[in-house]
């Protein structure tokens, strides 16, 4: 799942469950960032709030 453009990211959060990927606990199958370490809450609220102001640029 690429994550380089606004596109990309877009995509992965309406069609490809980012945001319930990157929810997950860390080392939890299927988490991302695949192998590395959780991003931080305050991280996750942002996308989650970017999503649900409408994706702005």
């Amino acid at each position: 799942m690429p994550l380089t453009t606004y596109a990309f990211v877009r995509q992965a959060v309406e069609q490809r469950g980012l945001i319930d990927r990157i929810s997950l606990p860390q080392g939890t199958q299927g988490m991302m960032p695949n192998g590395e370490t959780r991003l931080p809450q305050y991280q996750i609220n942002q996308i989650i709030a970017w999503r649900d102001a409408g994706f702005p640029e």
